[in-house]
């Protein structure tokens, strides 16, 4: 392919350049034709650590933008293929109840490892709940990896991220949660992981969106008075409300949906239901 490109132009005696004939052209790029289909693809193969692919039509491994094996939750025929983001694209947020969590998944809990952060029920004084979810999701078969925001390092925080493949953030006082999210760095670590699936429950499944500012007062603002914003995760656009059986909260979501100007993004879940986010797919289960 003597000249390339250029040797298709040819000057004449006034420094002018001028195309050549269309069988020049065809001779060029027939060459080209050839040089590219000596050029072959070669996978990267998968490193001794990875896991093998999941059949189904739920999660599935596959190797992501960095080079390691992830946990994707994703419906059967869709690409695997990453993509920038900011967000988990598998979102499991319940007001209680976990029992819909290892189907969600689509794999053996035995082979995930999940952090732990039950931070909320720090300032909660009926926090028997946190004890009851851990001790559900080790019954489960999760490997847990204990984690409380308020009192742990910046760089203890994001090594538990990169760790995990599950994130679990329990209930408790969403103020005081939402702050820690924000001073541990969690939020930040989250942000670059979202090949992870994030479990929420009660306060844990209200940060996961936009704002929180619509609970008002159905947890108490002064258990976190540094709190400088009240801007959630985003990772869905839905507005949960959780316990939505309990008799003392049927009045207060309705007096929260009544007044708010978007009162479509509101999703009351039971305390026996959760809402799945998939690829900004929303489904209420049972739980």
């Amino acid at each position: 392919m003597e000249g390339g490109f250029a040797a298709l132009l040819q000057d004449d005696n006034e420094g002018r350049s001028w195309a050549r004939t269309p069988a020049d052209y065809y001779d060029y790029f027939r060459q080209l034709t050839w040089v590219f289909s000596q050029v072959s693809y070669r996978p990267r193969s998968r490193s001794s650590g990875d896991r093998a692919p999941v059949s189904g039509t739920g999660c599935r491994k596959f190797e992501s933008c960095r080079g390691r094996s992830r946990f994707q939750h994703r419906p059967k025929g869709r690409a695997s293929a990453c993509r920038l983001g900011v967000m988990p694209q598998s979102v499991f947020l319940a007001s209680l109840g976990l029992d819909a969590l290892p189907e969600f998944l689509n794999q053996p809990p035995s082979i995930l490892q999940l952090l732990y952060i039950p931070t909320a029920a720090n300032v909660d004084e009926s926090a028997d709940h946190a004890h009851t979810a851990r001790a559900a999701l080790a019954e489960m078969g999760f490997q847990i990896d204990d984690l409380d925001l308020a009192t742990a390092s910046a760089e203890r925080v994001k090594q538990a991220v990169v760790a995990c493949d599950v994130v679990y953030v329990g209930g408790g006082n969403t103020y005081y949660l939402l702050d820690w999210v924000n001073r541990s760095g969690l939020r930040e670590a989250l942000s670059n992981r979202e090949d992870l699936v994030y479990v929420g429950s009660s306060a844990g499944a209200i940060i996961a969106g936009q704002d929180i500012a619509y609970i008002g007062d159905a947890d108490d603002p002064s258990a976190a008075p540094d709190l400088e914003s009240t801007a959630g995760l985003a990772f869905t656009e839905a507005l949960v409300m959780p316990h939505a059986n309990e008799p003392s909260m049927i009045a207060k979501w309705d007096e929260v949906i009544a007044n708010h100007p978007h009162p479509e993004k509101f999703v009351r879940l039971n305390d026996d239901q959760a809402l799945t986010v998939v690829d900004g797919k929303m489904q209420v289960v049972s739980s």
